[in-house]
């Protein structure tokens, strides 16, 4: 039996697609005793113009959940990564351009392309919320 396969890599993302980043908690404040996202979550990795997510359709097709992803691609320390969620029609607002961009290590990887000053980022941090927060407990 195969194992099921992802979209291919030039297939659009509607906008419905979920789009799931993980978080460090390095990354986070605490308020009110919880893991609250700092707009710094949401920042293109450094020299780049892409920020790195995991593509929701993708996921699916490949029968997995986001539960799975701090474990999955952080093994040795999954407890601090959570994983939160945007939509991609929120992130289309921001003018950011949606790639996929597999890798062997994560076959549902893609990027969310463009630039992100500070106040782009605050919007996309407004617009995210948890699916997954950090099991490490704030102190």
């Amino acid at each position: 039996m195969s194992e099921p396969q992802g979209p291919s890599d030039d297939a659009p993302v509607g906008d419905e697609v979920a789009l799931y980043r993980l978080i460090p908690t390095a990354q986070c404040d605490v308020v009110d005793g919880e893991w609250a996202f700092q707009s710094a979550a949401f920042d293109n990795t450094s020299g780049t113009d892409e920020m790195s997510i995991v593509l929701g359709d993708t996921l699916q097709l490949l029968e997995r959940v986001p539960d799975d992803l701090p474990e999955r691609i952080f093994g040795g320390d999954p407890d601090r990564w959570g994983v939160a969620v945007l939509s991609a029609s929120a992130v289309r607002a921001e003018d950011q351009d949606i790639r996929r961009s597999p890798v062997a290590e994560e076959p549902a990887h893609g990027d969310v392309v463009g630039p992100k000053g500070s106040k782009r980022r605050r919007r996309l941090k407004k617009s995210a919320e948890w699916v997954v927060p950090p099991t490490l407990r704030p102190d």
